[in-house]
């Protein structure tokens, strides 16, 4: 994500100074949307994976405690 805002930030700069088209710049503000979203996706991905190991090793109703 860290990436994707830098590339924004340059490139709404360069906008600015017409370096850059209106494309360019909705495209890494796309860019950063999109990696914002991979970012949550893969939390949720991680904690289903948690949950579904503690619930094979039946640790699950420990947590619960």
């Amino acid at each position: 994500m860290e990436l994707a805002q830098t590339v924004l930030d340059n490139t709404r700069s360069n906008y600015q100074y017409g370096l850059a088209t209106l494309t360019e710049l909705l495209d890494a503000e796309n860019a950063l949307v999109q990696a914002k979203n991979n970012y949550s996706n893969s939390l949720y991905d991680y904690k289903v994976a948690e949950i579904q190991l503690y619930k094979a090793q039946g640790e699950l109703l420990n947590l619960t405690k």
